[in-house]
């Protein structure tokens, strides 16, 4: 089970990527962000090339969709694999192959996208974009593993952070007051 979120702030321009998986130490081949270029990601069964080739296509000029179209479009064994991108400009490509593992699913919000693989549900992704208020109504079914340690790239620094639902009383919580606002909460 692996889910991302990759997100721009409007307000400070700031790019990030946010990595939790069940496999230990995912995240260094998953996720990716370059200062003033976007955030990427690359997950399910990963090859570690295609984040940097996706920031290379977009430090040269292609939008984070058309990015992700190119990559798709060329890279080996793209039928397994999940992309997402946010760019500069806080547009947003995802992509999931048909042999992406499990229940699998993609989103994109404003300045945001997500992906995840080997869910409980598709809805997944696309409630990461939700207030907390909201993500309570989650069932602990929803939640699987519970917590899980995440990377979480920044264009400026890397840091880590232990991030967890509220919906379930195994999770120590809480979420953000409210979806995405270009701020991360650091445990």
């Amino acid at each position: 089970m692996t889910f991302s979120i990759a997100a721009r702030c409007a307000r400070t321009q700031m790019l990030g990527i946010a990595v939790s998986s069940s496999s230990p130490a995912v995240a260094a081949r998953c996720a990716y962000a370059r200062a003033q270029v976007g955030a990427v990601g690359s997950q399910n069964i990963t090859d570690p090339t295609l984040g940097p080739r996706l920031l290379d296509l977009m430090a040269l000029g292609a939008t984070a969709p058309e990015a992700v179209r190119i990559v798709a479009g060329s890279a080996a064994h793209i039928a397994f694999r999940q992309l997402l991108a946010v760019d500069a400009a806080g547009r947003t490509g995802v992509f999931s192959g048909n042999k992406t593992l499990g229940i699998y699913a993609a989103a994109e919000g404003e300045s945001a996208a997500a992906a995840g693989n080997m869910l409980r549900s598709e809805v997944v992704p696309e409630r990461m974009f939700l207030p907390s208020s909201a993500r309570r109504e989650l069932s602990a079914a929803d939640c699987s593993p519970p917590c899980a340690q995440v990377s979480m790239p920044e264009a400026r620094k890397v840091r880590s952070t232990h991030l967890a639902c509220s919906s379930c009383e195994r999770c120590p919580g809480p979420w953000p007051t409210s979806g995405w606002t270009g701020q991360t909460q650091t445990r």
